[in-house]
Parts: structure tokens; sequence; C-alpha cells
């Protein structure tokens, strides 16, 4: 499966903080877990062996291995990210940070507060 090269890091991006997330859910001991991504690619490669031989293949075999063997269940869900616009932003502000930086709040961040109030005040249809 031939893939431009944008598009890979944007997999290895996505399977990495897959990864950290399920290692945080392990570590708080949680035994059921839904995994939502806004990822189509990555909840694909997540629930078949389509991307096994893709250069982040090995990184997806390790990824569903604890996933399998840490969690009572499992299941891997697609939220659009217009769905999901917390976590987007997030994630933004994670990848702006330098590698091994460590994020916390004391409260919650006035850009949080207003996409979550926001999300309440649209329709969902």
């Amino acid at each position: 499966m031939t893939r431009a090269p944008d598009q890979q890091d944007e997999l290895q991006a996505e399977v990495q903080a897959c990864h950290e997330g399920v290692k945080a859910a392990v570590q708080l001991g949680i035994g059921r877990v839904i995994l939502e991504t806004d990822s189509l690619i990555l909840k694909q490669a997540l629930t078949d062996n389509s991307y096994r031989l893709s250069p982040v293949g090995g990184a997806l075999c390790e990824l569903k291995q604890l996933m399998v063997g840490s969690f009572l269940s499992c299941v891997v869900e697609y939220a659009p990210r217009v769905c999901n616009k917390v976590a987007h932003t997030l994630a933004a502000v994670g990848r702006s940070c330098v590698d091994e930086s460590v994020l916390s709040w004391d409260s919650t961040p006035s850009c949080i507060v207003d996409l979550v109030a926001s999300d309440h005040a649209e329709p969902l249809s």
C-alpha cells in the first residue's frame, strides 16, 4: 500500500497518540475501553490487518496486542472531527509542545470551556 509521506506521518502520529492513551488507561486499571478516533484510516488499521506491512505496521501490531491483552473489552469507534472539537484542540495544543513535555492545568483552559459550551449549543442533526 503506497501512501503520501504526509499521510503516513499523520497515521504515525495518530498511532502514537492512541498508544499513549491506551497506556494511560492501562495504568489507571480501566477494564473496558471505547477508543474514539477522527481518523477512518486508524480505525481500519486497528480493526483489520490492511496496514500490517506499512511503515507503522510494527507500532500498530504492538498497539493491538496491548489493547487485546490489557482490557476486558476494547472497541474502536470513528467520530468525525466536527463531533470531536475538544479532543482535536487538545491534540493541537500537545502537538505544539516540545517532546516529553507534561501538560497539566489547575482549571479547564478557556478555549476548551468555550468549545464544550458551543457543542452543547449546536443542534445534533
